[in-house]
């Protein structure tokens, strides 16, 4: 992508099929897809590849446009809207799959949109259907249209963004319908869903502490006072408020560039965090006293490259945002490289874990049953699928 190195999931849309790499969106409901008019005669020659690929529509035979208002297929596109991303999206129905056809082929509802705050195309996993403009028929996500075909258990995934800068080149973790053991290290704390739907993955930072970075190297806190943030893959930034920011400016030395928006880092500064190696810890808990959990990221998570439109010449840079608002608090994409975050949409809880950070590790899928399900298994003590059932499905 345009704002760092990220691990994406190939797909093939319509017919004939085009061929598309789209970034995981925690919070948006659509598969949202670049359409030609998202790159033009201004643009690099090989826009669309730098954008994941793009999807033509009109050169889809199976492609049927969603005219829930009656006359249009074109509707708002929520996504990030707290942020004043979105835009506006051209909505319809067409033939869906991962490219190595892991999951079935699906009639999906699909969004192409033009606007470059989003570079690349996001695959969307929240579980829950779309209600457009005009229209009293919800549009189903792609999980529920999964479990709806009996391919996984229940309303439920896990995911981790992965790192490039992991031994082995760890990459990202997908599981529908259940999770991967393997990834994470396990605890009991678990987090309600929030009353807002919009802001369901909330959880509360507790602190943010720095270790290893300064002369004498000790622990730094970079927050004045715990906050409330909600977790969302769509986008790479970690957005806080600007006190925590300005911390974050005196330990490290950043330095906001008001054209860009972006925390810039010279090359200086980059080798001498990469020699020194600190690193940074969130305390984030679910409301309970003494339940805390705390994800820790090195500063390699924080080692981006900028491309354009974000910037003119490719440009490293802090993934560190100032919110504007409390709505803006918002945990993105690089916290997910050492979180791995289950989200379970029938019982409304949620986990957040720490990366275990090994190489070359086999997977131990295991399903999240859903709450419908009353089969007892005896060797687990719990529910269990339908004989039949796929239990859990990694992409």
């Amino acid at each position: 992508g345009n704002d760092g190195l990220w691990s994406s999931f190939s797909f093939q849309t319509g017919n004939p099929p085009q061929t598309q790499k789209l970034l995981v969106s925690t919070s948006s409901r659509n598969v949202l897809l670049v359409s030609p008019s998202g790159c033009t005669s201004s643009n690099p020659p090989d826009c669309g590849t730098l954008r994941g690929g793009i999807f033509d529509s009109t050169k889809s035979s199976t492609w049927i446009p969603n005219l829930a208002g009656k006359n249009t297929s074109t509707y708002p596109i929520s996504s990030d809207s707290s942020l004043g991303y979105g835009g506006i999206g051209d909505f319809g129905f067409d033939t869906f799959v991962d490219t190595f056809t892991f999951l079935p082929q699906l009639n999906q509802s699909i969004a192409t949109f033009a606007e470059q705050e989003t570079y690349i195309g996001l695959f969307g996993i929240c579980p829950r259907s779309t209600l457009l403009p005009g229209s009293s028929v919800p549009v189903k996500s792609y999980l529920e249209n999964l479990r709806d075909n009996g391919t996984i258990p229940s309303l439920s995934w896990s995911y981790t963004a992965g790192g490039p800068y992991r031994k082995g080149t760890q990459s990202a973790s997908l599981v529908f319908g259940g999770y991967d053991q393997e990834r994470f290290t396990a605890h009991e704390i678990t987090w309600p869903f929030d009353k807002n739907e919009l802001r369901d993955l909330t959880v509360k930072i507790e602190s943010i502490t720095s270790f290893g970075w300064g002369g004498d190297r000790d622990q730094k806190s970079l927050l004045p006072t715990s906050i409330s943030a909600f977790l969302d893959s769509s986008l790479p930034y970690i957005w806080l408020p600007l006190a925590a920011c300005v911390l974050f400016e005196k330990e490290f030395g950043l330095i906001w560039d008001a054209a860009t928006e972006l925390y810039l880092v010279n090359d200086t500064l980059h080798d001498a965090l990469l020699a020194a190696d600190p690193s940074v810890t969130f305390a984030i808990n679910n409301g309970t006293e003494g339940f805390t959990v705390n994800i820790t990221l090195p500063y390699a998570a924080f080692d981006l490259t900028a491309s354009r439109p974000l910037v003119q010449n490719s440009s490293r840079y802090f993934p560190l945002k100032r919110a504007n608002s409390t709505t803006q608090y918002i945990l993105g994409k690089t916290f997910f490289q050492e979180a791995y975050v289950i989200a379970d949409y029938e019982r409304l809880r949620f986990s957040v874990h720490q990366c275990k950070g090994v190489a070359n590790y086999a997977e131990d899928i295991w399903p999240i049953i859903s709450l419908n399900e009353t089969t007892v298994d005896p060797n687990v003590g719990g529910t269990s699928t339908d004989p039949g059932t796929v239990d859990g499905l990694l992409i």
